[in-house]
């Protein structure tokens, strides 16, 4: 998949998700390498938000300081992202099973969590260049990711993985799954990157 076909479907995802669900489907591409283009280029966003802004703002700039914070920024979507999504499908799988009863298969569970974690993605990419600048993003953030649930509900419908009498349901409870899998990842490792960094650069 290259950069092109890339930014191609993650446009049609947030402006057109039934036709991109569509597209995805006919396709058959891997939600793996999908899931990992979009995360890195996440963390080269936030490297160099995270660069700018430590350039900008010191005083006596120090490369091992700079350094160390633009790498701490740029591994949290890193993290969130590739861990978040192993769980956020393996518990897509729990629930699709034990709370609705279906036998979905794998495969269609990944293309759901993975292409649907666009949304964060284009969140993450934004946040990570302009939130140096504008503070106030992440408040948005918060309110512009629940966008994810309108994907997911295309998504369903498309892949035809629930009935229809269930297409909400099914869909809040995989939009839940899905944020909470990233935010609480990204949110162990910050926590986690913290200590760390008291220990060692204190």
């Amino acid at each position: 998949m290259n950069f092109k076909d890339l930014f191609k479907i993650a446009y049609r995802l947030i402006s057109s998700p039934a036709k991109a669900w569509e597209e995805i489907i006919v396709s058959k591409k891997s939600a793996w390498w999908f899931v990992f283009s979009m995360m890195m280029m996440a963390c080269f966003a936030n490297f160099i938000g995270s660069a700018i802004s430590s350039i900008a703002s010191a005083r006596d700039f120090n490369p091992l300081v700079w350094f160390n914070g633009a790498l701490g920024v740029c591994c949290v979507p890193f993290f969130a992202d590739f861990f978040g999504f192993f769980i956020a499908s393996w518990l897509l799988r729990k629930a699709d099973s034990g709370l609705f009863g279906h036998k979905s298969q794998n495969n269609q569970l990944s293309l759901l969590a993975g292409y649907s974690m666009t949304v964060v993605f284009v969140l993450q990419i934004i946040e990570g260049l302009i939130n140096p600048i504008f503070q106030d993003f992440m408040l948005l953030k918060y309110i512009l990711q629940f966008y994810i649930i309108y994907v997911v509900w295309e998504g369903v419908k498309v892949m035809h993985i629930a009935s229809a009498k269930r297409y909400l349901s099914y869909t809040v409870v995989t939009s839940f799954i899905i944020l909470v899998s990233v935010w609480v990842v990204g949110e162990m490792y910050s926590i986690a990157y913290t200590c760390l960094s008291v220990k060692f650069f204190k």
